[in-house]
C-alpha cells in the first residue's frame, strides 16, 4: 500500500499456516465472515531481522550496552568494565575487534572540570577584588580556605543520603559557589571599616569579633533563605524529579555550610588574617 510495508504481530497456539487462512478479520454481506485467505497469501518465510547496526558505513556490526545498577558509582562501573575487556581480550577469535563508541567517563572528566575550574576562578576573582580594592592579602586567604571548607562540607550529607554526584547535582554547587563568597566579603569589608575608624586604639581581634557579631545574624539568615529557595523543587515528580532532585539538595546543603561557616568559622579565621591598621 503506497510502497509501504506493514508487519502484523501476534503471538498464538498455531501449529499450520491453514490455520491462519480461516481466522477471521471480519464480516462480510449477509454476515459472511471474511477470513484471511479472502484478502491475502499466507507462507511461512525467515525470521524477521530485528537491531540492524552499522558502524561508521562500513557494513553491518554487533552491538551492546553495559546496563549500571542504581545507585553505583558510574566511573568506578565503567573502569571495571575497561579493566575485564582488557581481560577478555586475549580470548577474541581473530579478525575480532571491540570498539567503545560512547564512553560517559569523559562527560564525568568534564563536568568534574568544570566544577574544579569554576571553584578556582571564584577563588581567584573574589581575591583580586579584595587587593584592588583593599589592597590585603590576608583578607583574600580567608576566602580560598572558606570557600572549598563549605563544598567540602556540603558534601557530607550527600554521602550519607546515597545521593551521586552528576551533572545536576554538581550543577547546583556551581550555583551556590557565587552566594558563599558573599556572606566572608561582607565581613570582611565590615572587619576593614572598623579598622580604618579605629585607628589602632583597639585589637584587631576585638574588632574583628565586634564586626562579625553585628553582621553575623543577618549574614546567616540570609544564606538559609538562598538555601531554601530550592525547597519548591522538591515538590516535582516522575522525571522531572529525579532530573532537578539533585540539583536541589546540592544548592540547599552547600548554602546551609556555608551559613555554619560563616558563623563558626569565618570570624576566627577574620581575627587571625586581618590585623593592622
Amino acid at each position: 500500500m503506497s510502497e509501504r510495508e506493514y508487519y502484523v504481530r501476534g503471538l498464538g497456539y498455531i501449529k499450520d499456516p491453514r490455520e491462519i487462512e480461516n481466522i477471521s478479520v471480519g464480516i462480510g454481506p449477509n454476515n459472511t465472515p471474511i477470513r484471511v485467505a479472502d484478502v491475502g497469501r499466507v507462507s511461512l518465510g525467515p525470521n524477521i531481522r530485528r537491531g540492524l547496526a552499522d558502524l561508521d558505513g562500513k557494513g553491518d556490526t554487533v552491538g551492546g550496552l553495559v546496563v549500571m545498577r542504581q545507585g553505583e558509582d558510574v566511573s568506578r562501573v565503567i573502569e571495571s568494565v575497561k579493566n575485564k575487556i582488557e581481560e577478555v581480550k586475549d580470548a577474541f577469535p581473530p579478525g575480532l575487534e571491540l570498539k567503545i563508541i560512547y564512553d560517559r567517563s569523559s562527560l564525568i572528566k568534564e563536568a568534574v572540570a568544570t566544577l574544579r575550574n569554576n571553584i578556582i576562578e571564584e577563588i581567584i576573582l573574589v581575591c583580586l577584588v579584595i587587593l584592588v580594592f583593599l589592597f590585603h592579602i590576608r583578607s583574600a586567604l580567608v576566602v580560598a580556605i572558606t570557600l572549598p571548607l563549605s563544598i567540602l562540607i556540603s558534601m557530607i550529607p550527600l554521602y550519607y543520603l546515597n545521593i551521586s554526584l552528576n551533572i545536576m547535582s554538581m550543577g547546583g554547587i556551581i550555583l551556590a559557589v557565587g552566594d558563599i563568597v558573599d556572606g566572608v566579603v561582607v565581613f570582611i569589608e565590615n572587619t576593614h571599616k572598623r579598622l580604618a575608624a579605629n585607628k589602632g586604639a583597639r585589637s584587631s581581634q576585638e574588632l574583628a569579633s565586634e564586626a562579625c557579631k553585628e553582621l553575623g545574624p543577618s549574614i546567616f539568615s540570609a544564606l538559609l533563605i538562598i538555601g531554601i529557595s530550592f525547597l519548591p523543587i522538591f515538590a516535582l515528580q516522575a522525571q522531572e524529579g529525579k532530573l532537578f532532585h539533585p540539583l536541589a539538595y546540592t544548592k540547599t546543603f552547600a548554602m546551609i555550610a556555608a551559613a555554619l561557616v560563616s558563623i563558626t568559622v569565618t570570624p576566627p579565621l577574620i581575627a587571625y588574617f586581618v590585623k593592622g591598621k
